[in-house]
């Protein structure tokens, strides 16, 4: 049985509106560099479902199994903005007072 059939068996269908390289369980490990062909000189990859480990390769633009995760967005810079509104313990913003704007005393 294909790779593709076997993963749509087992967790019950297809999610139309996503490909496997979306997935959380999707991952992409490096062979080296290809020795022929006309790709030679660049990088090589191969591409694994970690949900369905059993079958060696795996195709990046298939439909997506039904157990499909979402891949955590991963934040480029861990500072957080800290804004002169906003409560550091609680991070619950402070709307200002037409008094504290003025300068005055609320």
């Amino acid at each position: 049985m294909r790779a593709i059939s076997y993963m749509y068996q087992q967790s019950g269908g297809c999610n139309h509106r996503h490909f496997c390289k979306e997935c959380a369980y999707f991952e992409q490990r490096s062979r080296g560099v290809a020795k022929t062909g006309f790709r030679t000189g660049m990088p090589d990859y191969e591409y694994h479902c970690m949900k369905h480990p059993e079958h060696a390769e795996w195709n990046p633009v298939w439909l997506s199994c039904k157990g499909f995760t979402e891949k955590k967005p991963k934040s480029k810079s861990k500072k957080s903005s800290s804004s002169p509104l906003e409560d550091k313990k609680t991070k619950k913003v402070h709307q200002m007072t037409i008094m504290e704007f003025l300068g005055g005393e609320a």
